[in-house]
C-alpha cells in the first residue's frame, strides 16, 4: 500500500516544502495520506473528528476529490498563545500530472507546510446557545 513511491522534493523554503507524491487517486483520505505521510488510520481520526478543512470548509465526505489549489488543512491544536488561532498543518495541491496505466497512479505535486498559525474557522467558534 506505498502510494508515496516516486515521490520527490522539488522547492523548499523555511516554512514549506514542495513535493511528488503518486497517489491511487485524488480521493482526500488519499492525498493526505501521501501528502503528510501519515497512516490510513490517523487520516480517519481526524475526519472523524473534524479537523481537516478543504478551503477552510468543513469536509462531510473522506472520499471527496480535490482538484488543483485546494488547501487541505489538519487541525493540530488551539493556539496557546492565543486561543483565536489554530496551528495547523497544510497541504496545497499545485498540479495533477496524468494518470499512469503501468503503476495504476496520478502523480501530485503538493506543497506541504508543517506547521501554520491561522485565524480560527468560522465553524470553530463556540455558537452561543
Amino acid at each position: 500500500d506505498e502510494e508515496s513511491d516516486g515521490e520527490g522534493e522539488l522547492e523548499s523554503a523555511a516554512d514549506f516544502r514542495d513535493v511528488r507524491v503518486n497517489v491511487s487517486s485524488l480521493r482526500l483520505d488519499a492525498v493526505l495520506k501521501a501528502g503528510f505521510n501519515m497512516s490510513r488510520n490517523k487520516v480517519e481520526s481526524a475526519f472523524y473528528d473534524s479537523k481537516i478543512r478543504v478551503n477552510g470548509q468543513k469536509v462531510m465526505k473522506k472520499s471527496k476529490q480535490l482538484q488543483e489549489e485546494d488547501e487541505v488543512d489538519i487541525i493540530k491544536a488551539v493556539s496557546s498563545k492565543n486561543p483565536a488561532f489554530l496551528d495547523i498543518s497544510r497541504v496545497v495541491v499545485l498540479s495533477i500530472g496524468s494518470y499512469n496505466e503501468d503503476t495504476d497512479k496520478v502523480q501530485v505535486r503538493l506543497r506541504k507546510y508543517p506547521h501554520l498559525l491561522v485565524e480560527k474557522y468560522e465553524d470553530e467558534f463556540e455558537k452561543p446557545l
